[in-house]
């Protein structure tokens, strides 16, 4: 549901959450500070967020959490966290699959606001309510190993001191191959695998007129590239359909009708973004196609009286 109360269908990719344990961090590495489990209610409405605090002889370097995790070379991921402010207002998520080092990004989590990013890397802030902010960092691996993935505690954005005595609530830790986060996916002692979404219905003959109608959808897509994704009716196979699809190019809303296994409309309309919402409608009628988005008319074609038949899935 958007803000606003509006139910749009979460359609992603399969993806695997790498890590072993995403919630119970007595499993990872926690250095200069304590941890303390089921601290506050997390964004799934149960007591099982955890407290790192700074272990406060310690404070002229910060502490926090590490779980080293095999990645592989030239694969993109994504390493998001769910962080909860309590005294600390800034983390600092760190990789070590593009560096020798960590590479570092810093993030508010008082006020939802990305600071320093590391370099190679891309990041964002999610609010998911209740003082929940949902941190991620995505890159591609220069290594094929295990790799150091922190969540350390932060003075300050590009700090790597922590003086401040206390710490932040945490939760839903994932790292994903890909190149940006989708939902969380919990672990408890092994990796875990979520299939991709794939909606399907059939039997809908009777509800559809096979000479003419219009195919109309409000779509935005997780990430903008080149990957091809679509929904659409048709006979059971490519012979008869009408599509609506992302393909090929960034910002294209392309539409495809075809019938008897013939091509007779295929036009696309480039979009400012395809992550945000669009209206789009494809009509058929015997020489009379037609895509609309956003209100207006973007293309037709009028020279074929071959319209798509046996529309049934």
């Amino acid at each position: 549901y958007t803000g606003g109360g509006c139910p749009h269908i979460l359609a992603e990719p399969m993806r695997t959450n790498l890590f072993d344990y995403s919630e119970d961090f007595s499993n990872w590495n926690i250095f200069r500070s304590s941890l303390t489990p089921n601290q506050a209610i997390s964004p799934d409405g149960t007591l099982n967020a955890d407290l790192v605090e700074q272990d406060y002889p310690n404070t002229s370097v910060h502490g926090g959490l590490n779980n080293p995790t095999g990645v592989t070379t030239g694969v993109e991921y994504t390493y998001s966290f769910f962080v909860k402010k309590k005294e600390y207002s800034w983390i600092e998520l760190a990789e070590g699959a593009t560096s020798a080092s960590n590479v570092s990004t810093w993030f508010d989590v008082e006020n939802g606001v990305v600071g320093n990013i590391g370099s190679g890397s891309t990041a964002q802030i999610e609010d998911f309510g209740n003082g929940w902010y949902r941190c991620s960092i995505s890159f591609t691996s220069v290594y094929t190993a295990s790799r150091n993935f922190v969540l350390y505690l932060s003075k300050a954005n590009g700090s790597s001191t922590a003086d401040i005595v206390g710490g932040i609530y945490t939760y839903g830790a994932q790292l994903e191959a890909g190149s940006y986060p989708t939902s969380y996916i919990p672990t408890s002692g092994s990796t875990v695998t979520r299939n991709k979404d794939i909606f399907t219905r059939d039997g809908i003959g009777s509800l559809i007129n096979s000479t003419e109608g219009v195919l109309f959808l409000e779509i935005a897509a997780f990430v903008n590239d080149s990957s091809t994704r679509y929904i659409g009716l048709t006979d059971g196979n490519s012979n008869n359909r009408v599509v609506i699809l992302y393909y090929s190019n960034n910002d294209r809303i392309r539409v495809l009708l075809s019938s008897g296994g013939t091509k007779y409309f295929d036009e696309y309309y480039t979009v400012t973004s395809l992550v945000d919402f669009h209206k789009v409608a494809v009509k058929w009628k015997a020489n009379e196609f037609a895509l609309w988005i956003d209100g207006f008319e973007r293309a037709t074609e009028t020279a074929y009286s071959f319209v798509p038949i046996g529309l049934n899935t």
